[in-house]
């Protein structure tokens, strides 16, 4: 459990404890409330219980010390959800006071902290010197299969506040070599679960619609317990918690559930506002069917997972193909689940996109999308903002655990894949230590210069090669291919987060100051991309041109042009003209 930090821990914006009840007793947080800080840790609370704060926020979690509308929301929210310390109703007035405040600090036992006290605003036990306890009663889970209860311990009568919350543990992304992303070795038997310090489960809460999803264990064999029904609200536990198995189920479910909701959040809280999803023959579904295992999609018996319309021949799969020597089922990757669902968010709001008749162009933006939802939804988490920005030293143009994609299936793929003739052919589909990286350089060096082949900046599919050249791969070279065509624009906006990062940092600051501008780069480059999309860009036969356009056009009328030199880029190789995706007369005056 990481326990909230004194004081003068530096870090302990990222954890600030329980919120101050004395604060908030006599006055209230309201809507335009002028106490920024104890805003930002209501703010904090709420987005890690999962509610939605609202697209206006420049930040990616929307934390930014302003009580709007989209705050007012989520508390109401809250409130309507829960009760006070007597087991009576919140009040849904919108107002956090002593009661909401109270509520909020209970929610947080597991995540922030092991145990909480309700007290007065002299310390005392309430109600009536009659003393609440919220605490994490068994830190001892060992497999997934053991409940870990957050219970409410109290003499005499309890109030009904509600059912004790049984919760799992459940973490995020394992190297396939059994290491952590913090370099962490386990034996090939213990693998650890963890890409951030500790994991959470989220459901999303909010007064608006909310798309659905159901999980399957295989194709029309529903999963024996869905998380939909049974897992509990958000817990955060120790990532020296780990599985002895590559395959436990329960991990798997999880580890969907979550990653689904946090991409889900990720798009809603960027303005990509949808309640259902794309279904067969025009229509539309309520809720998207995900697949674990689906035997169907594994290509030669090995690793894929993929999104497809339910009328289509597969549906929505991950995890197919597991490879015991791999000791890797894709499902266990949070980014590689993040990417999928970015295709069925992109195939809800804009489902022309859909089409293979359609340029390969417009099939390299929805990979391209895919990679940015596992890169926003990434982000979103502080522990991995701070993981990234440590091991960068605050400069975020290095490449870093956010600008990798599918580490797990890349290196495996890297090493193992081979070709017809048995040889090994992995350097033509991965990276050595990752699937694809957001951060790269367009080579020194590069055999068969443009028009033939080119490095990572665009030019027209018709002078694309169908294939590397001796001395090409994936090191150095796109090719017309989707996902590798994905590459350019991936880069140019992860070059547009990095610039608008670096702007706002001002050249220095705290772990903090990096934090703020970093939530604030990717929150406002989240949400020119999602706006560009609502406005339904065309011309699919130059189509990455099309979608950057649009941005621009966004950041004019959003932001009066704020990131226009971000998004232009530094030079040669940065950004959507430095890539060549616009040209200056592209950019709108």
């Amino acid at each position: 459990m990481k326990v909230y930090p004194d004081q003068d821990d530096s870090k302990r914006s990222q954890n600030p404890g329980p919120l101050p009840i004395d604060k908030v007793w006599d006055e209230p947080l309201v809507k335009d409330d002028d106490r920024p800080d104890l805003v930002c840790q209501l703010q904090k609370m709420l987005f890690e219980l999962g509610y939605l704060i609202g697209p206006r926020s420049r930040f990616i979690d929307g934390v930014d010390g302003i009580f709007g509308p989209d705050t007012y929301a989520a508390v109401r929210k809250f409130q309507a959800d829960n009760k006070d310390w007597t087991g009576t109703a919140l009040a849904v007035d919108g107002e956090v006071g002593k009661y909401t405040g109270d509520a909020l600090n209970r929610a947080m036992v597991g995540l922030w902290y092991e145990k909480y006290e309700s007290v007065d605003n002299e310390g005392n036990g309430v109600p009536d010197d009659f003393p609440l306890v919220t605490q994490d009663v068994d830190q001892s889970l060992k497999t997934s299969a053991e409940a870990h209860e957050v219970a409410l311990v109290y003499s005499g009568t309890p109030p009904d506040v509600g059912p004790l919350r049984s919760i799992h543990y459940m973490a995020n992304d394992p190297q396939s070599d059994g290491s952590s992303h913090w370099g962490e070795t386990k034996e090939a038997s213990e693998y650890d679960r963890s890409l951030v310090k500790e994991a959470y489960l989220l459901n999303l809460h909010s007064s608006d619609a909310l798309p659905k999803w159901t999980l399957w264990d295989t194709r029309g064999q529903k999963s024996p317990s869905p998380p939909g029904s049974t897992f509990p609200p958000p817990g955060r536990f120790p990532s020296d918690q780990v599985f002895s198995v590559p395959d436990n189920a329960k991990f798997q479910e999880g580890q969907a559930w979550v990653t689904i909701a946090r991409t889900v959040r990720t798009w809603m809280m960027r303005g990509l506002a949808f309640s259902e999803w794309q279904g067969g023959g025009g229509s539309q579904t309520d809720t998207l069917d995900v697949t674990l295992m689906d035997p169907d999609a594994n290509g030669k018996g090995f690793v894929n997972a993929g999104y497809s319309r339910p009328s289509e021949k597969r549906p929505f799969h991950v995890g197919a193909g597991y490879r015991v020597e791999y000791h890797l089922y894709t499902v266990n990757s949070a980014e590689v689940i993040s990417h999928e669902v970015g295709h069925a968010i992109l195939d809800a709001v804009y489902p022309t996109l859909w089409d293979g008749s359609l340029p390969l162009v417009v099939q390299a933006f929805h990979e391209s999308f895919g990679d940015i939802s596992a890169m926003l939804t990434t982000l979103s988490d502080p522990d991995v903002r701070e993981k990234m920005l440590g091991d960068t030293g605050g400069e975020v143009d290095k490449t870093n655990l956010a600008s990798k994609f599918a580490e797990e299936v890349g290196t495996v793929m890297f090493a193992n894949r081979k070709d017809d003739d048995g040889k090994n052919n992995g350097a033509q589909f991965s990276l050595p230590d990752c699937g694809r990286d957001a951060v790269a350089s367009n080579p020194e060096d590069n055999p068969n210069p443009p028009p033939q082949h080119f490095p990572f900046s665009f030019r027209d599919e018709k002078s694309l090669a169908l294939s590397f050249a001796q001395g090409q791969d994936y090191s150095n070279t796109v090719i017309s291919e989707a996902h590798n065509f994905s590459r350019v624009f991936t880069m140019a906006f992860y070059d547009s987060v990095a610039n608008a990062y670096d702007r706002l940092l001002g050249g220095g600051g705290d772990s903090d100051a990096q934090d703020s501008a970093l939530r604030e780069a990717a929150g406002c480059m989240g949400k020119l991309l999602a706006r560009a999309i609502l406005r339904q860009p065309g011309d699919f036969g130059h189509f990455y041109k099309s979608v950057a356009k649009k941005m621009f056009e966004v950041d004019k009328a959003l932001y009066g042009g704020e990131f226009r030199d971000d998004m232009k880029g530094s030079g040669d190789g940065n950004g959507f003209v430095g890539r060549e995706i616009l040209a200056e007369s592209d950019l709108p005056s």
